[in-house]
């Protein structure tokens, strides 16, 4: 198990291993820190922070002996350590004397005790460098000097409580001194008097806080205890006066005008368990007057029971904050003995760590550790709170796939595997079982909601006659995504009946070539379901793999499928639209079926295609329809989306982005004017709300970072992720086709840098810096070739910018807030990041240097 939990929680973030320990009681957090280094680190300072010591440990040479060692975990990190139940030979040779039994041999004994006591005792005391507190119970018999005696060699101690008794040596306690904080519980019969003095005056220049609680004796429990008499002859408001702020009486205590001397500074007071009867008497009469004659003015106050003279004094001035009357226990207690030993324990096999965690901790386990399939299995047999969260993970998402043998596909069928609870995302991949194998396994899932479809060739059918009315089943379907591919040769509008049966979708994503064919299926589909709040058509796909995109004559207009295909009266219940091909034509007819839309990706215009702007009615209406975008992904960006764009406010996600398909190397001055435009008037109008500012994989001709484009950038005060584009190379090409103003305004990496962290944008955590290079035409037919020479070109671009980033000295700028950031990352490409590492600051180096370590 330990080696389990050692794997388990090496994979967890420090943030989560933190979490966890504290929820961990002392044994579970002393059982944690044997799991992995990061643990212990966070471990060891709670899990040792207090340590007790008790006779019971005396039997125990091995702990106190490693405990005086000054190698134990206690030594580094104990701050509090509580002390009781020690022995002593002498007193137990007196109580032996008075009943029967062997006498030399109970002498012996504790003698033998004793001698241990001493020899690894006052050693395990010293050893504990960082103690700050101590709490001592003495009994009756207690070998106290060496106790005290190794108390006052620590160098940090600044607080001490005691139980003083009637026998102990006054002087043996003036050894203790520069304590802030004292506390003394005790019966204050002469000699425990004497030895309250001892403490006061050995602290006298630095205790501010005491505290004072009068046991009650057998012999006289009438007898009160006079404050005053408690401070030594020579602290005086002659000579040297204490300087209390908080002062705590407990018991029958009398304190008067002398005290006042010392309690100028005084800011809280505490008198508690007074006798009722003393009300009448007011015997507080002259402290309380004293107290406001001198201008103490207490700002916290618990009291019991009230007396005529309080209220006189309560009378006298304002600023009182807190203010409490009642009777409570005692005003110390020794902290509950805990059976630990003071040393590290043994790793207990029995139960499992994770049963202590609440539900919500294991969450976060499950989503930070069960990155592979490996951690997930392990992480499933701990407990069984754990399993359900791991199974809602490991059975998320069933795939069926060629891979999947004819075993495994019946006894999903049969619905009693984990599958049929925890399933919520169903991909049906190519080349699948055959039907009468998938329907029944379908069947059996009646928890999904997400369904991925990929027809390929030849599903559209008598494969998807039957697939698709068992998917139009499933009770809680609400997201379908299909990949429709090069359909066969023959379909005939019966193969296409089926699909009118998936219907109440709340998403619908459809990826595929263009023809009838589909134009049909997207039909069906969107007129099935007017719940519909999602649509995303993408018409890229290509024909054949390695082959060129598919390209068709022919169109789909959204505005006649959103005003034919819905019903009447239209919904509007769509607020995400995402449209990717140049067959997708949209106009201002779709409008009134948008109204409710915040999210937009539209890429439907070729880049040869900008000047005729043929998506300008579609922004026009926009604007005059009042429909405000959050959200917008587009390219290129024409005339009119502009227009649109300084159209209003409010814009939190903006992203201009041209894949690669689509790009043809060109740059117009018409591009470099609507880049202006953007960066001078539409940044600025949004700057208030916009999170999310990208415009990767651009021409860096226009769109590479110049210093015009910066003030519009650095407008965006509440950034949070930014992409650029970024022309790395020193000198810029003799490109014909480069703007002529624009050839020497390239922003250089030294300048970059520090324009983007300087504190101007402080809450930005994530920049990626996309190289601009140079793309060669690709002739057709020979998209592999081409790939892998924009790969071979895009890993030495790569290596090149980070190399210029990492580069850049930023040491005088690493006490800005955005370099303070821990979340900041810095990417140097727009995609692949695990083929490219972040980089991180490094404080100390002053530059940015790689997650990974490289």
């Amino acid at each position: 198990m330990a080696q389990t939990n050692r794997n388990i929680f090496d994979i967890l973030p420090p943030e989560l291993v933190g979490l966890i320990v504290k929820c961990a009681d002392l044994h579970t957090l002393r059982s944690l820190r044997l799991t992995c280094g990061t643990m212990k680190e966070l471990v060891d300072p709670l899990a040792f922070e207090m340590t007790t010591i008790r006779c019971d440990h005396l039997h125990n040479t091995e702990q106190l002996t490693s405990l005086a060692s000054g190698r134990s975990p206690n030594s580094l990190w104990t701050k509090e350590l509580n002390i009781t139940g020690l022995v002593n030979s002498a007193y137990f040779f007196r109580k032996m004397l008075h009943g029967p039994g062997d006498y030399p041999t109970r002498i012996a004994e504790a003698t033998r005790l004793e001698n241990l006591e001493k020899a690894t005792l006052v050693p395990a005391i010293r050893s504990l460098k960082e103690l700050e507190y101590a709490r001592y119970c003495m009994l009756d018999g207690e070998p106290y000097t060496d106790v005290l005696e190794a108390l006052s060699q620590l160098p940090k101690l600044r607080t001490f409580f005691i139980n003083l008794r009637d026998w102990v040596s006054p002087l043996a306690f003036s050894q203790l001194c520069n304590l802030d904080e004292l506390g003394i519980s005790s019966t204050f019969s002469a000699i425990p008097k004497e030895a309250t003095r001892s403490l006061i005056s050995a602290s006298s220049a630095t205790i501010t806080k005491f505290t004072l609680e009068k046991m009650e004796s057998s012999e006289d429990t009438q007898m009160p205890l006079d404050f005053d008499s408690l401070f030594p002859k020579g602290i005086s408001p002659s000579s040297v006066v204490l300087s209390l702020k908080r002062l705590s009486l407990s018991g029958t205590i009398l304190i008067g005008a002398l005290a006042v001397s010392h309690l100028r500074n005084l800011q809280h007071l505490e008198i508690r368990k007074l006798p009722s009867t003393i009300i009448e008497a007011d015997p507080y009469s002259p402290f309380w007057n004293s107290l406001s004659e001198a201008g103490v003015y207490i700002k916290t106050l618990l009291v019991y029971p009230p007396t005529p003279s309080l209220v006189r004094y309560l009378e006298s001035y304002s600023g009182l904050v807190s203010l409490r009357l009642l009777e409570v226990g005692p005003m110390w207690e020794p902290h509950p003995v805990t059976e630990e030993a003071p040393t590290e324990p043994k790793p207990s096999a029995q139960g499992s760590i994770f049963d202590i965690l609440p539900l919500e901790l294991l969450e976060l386990i499950v989503k930070h550790a069960a990155i592979d399939i490996r951690n997930r299995f392990i992480l499933r047999s701990v407990c069984k709170d754990m399993q359900n969260l791991i199974d809602s993970t490991l059975f998320k998402a069933t795939t069926v796939s060629k891979d999947l043998t004819q075993a495994k596909l019946k006894t999903i069928a049969l619905g009693n595997s984990p599958h049929s609870r925890w399933t919520k995302q169903l991909i049906i991949e190519k080349s699948t079982p055959p039907p009468s194998l998938v329907v029944p396994l379908i069947e059996a899932l009646k928890e999904v909601t997400d369904v991925e479809y990929d027809t390929w060739v030849g599903a559209i059918g008598p494969e998807s006659r039957k697939i698709v009315p068992a998917l139009s089943h499933l009770p809680k379907l609400k997201v379908l995504s299909l990949l429709i591919r090069n359909h066969g040769p023959t379909v005939a509008p019966s193969d296409l009946s089926p699909f009118s049966l998936l219907s109440n979708l709340h998403s619908l994503r459809v990826k595929s070539t263009f023809s009838s064919l589909q134009r049909e299926v997207i039909r069906r589909l969107f007129q099935a379901s007017p719940t519909l709040t999602e649509l995303a058509l993408d018409f890229t796909l290509e024909s054949r793999p390695g082959g060129p995109r598919y390209s068709s004559s022919e169109t789909l207009n959204i505005d006649t499928l959103l005003s034919k295909g819905a019903p009447t009266p239209a919904p509007a219940l769509i607020t995400k639209l995402c449209l990717k091909g140049e067959e997708i034509l949209v106009g201002a007819a779709s409008i009134p079926y948008l109204r409710s839309l915040t999210h937009l990706e539209l890429l439907n215009v070729s880049p040869g295609n900008v000047a005729n702007d043929p998506d300008a009615a579609f922004w026009n209406a926009l604007s005059k329809a009042r429909i405000h975008l959050k959200s917008l992904l587009t390219f290129p960006p024409t005339p009119s989306l502009v227009r649109y764009l300084t159209s209003y406010s409010g814009l939190t996600s903006l992203s201009l982005y041209e894949t690669d398909d689509r790009w043809d190397g060109r740059a117009s001055q018409d591009g470099v004017q609507v880049a202006r435009t953007l960066f001078d008037s539409v940044l600025p109008l949004h700057c208030s709300s916009l999170k999310h500012l990208a415009f990767p994989s651009v021409d860096y001709r226009v769109w590479a970072v110049t210093d015009g484009y910066f003030d519009g950038i650095l407008s965006c005060q509440r950034l949070e992720t930014l992409c650029l584009t970024y022309f790395y190379t020193p000198e810029v090409p003799q490109d014909q086709n480069v703007p002529i103003d624009t050839k020497s305004l390239f922003v250089s990496m030294p300048r970059l840098l520090p324009r983007i962290l300087d504190g101007a944008l402080p809450h930005l955590h994530s920049v990626t810096i996309s190289p601009a290079c140079d793309r060669v035409e690709l002739p057709p037919y020979s998209m592999a070739w081409g790939s892998y020479e924009l790969e071979v070109q895009g890993r030495q671009t790569e290596k090149e910018l980070r190399d210029a980033i990492c580069g850049v000295d930023l040491s005088s700028l690493s006490t800005s807030v955005t370099l303070r950031n821990r979340s900041l990352v810095l990417h140097t490409l727009d995609r692949n990041p695990s083929q490219y590492p972040a980089l991180i600051f490094d404080h100390e180096s002053g530059h940015f240097k790689p997650l990974s370590g490289e």
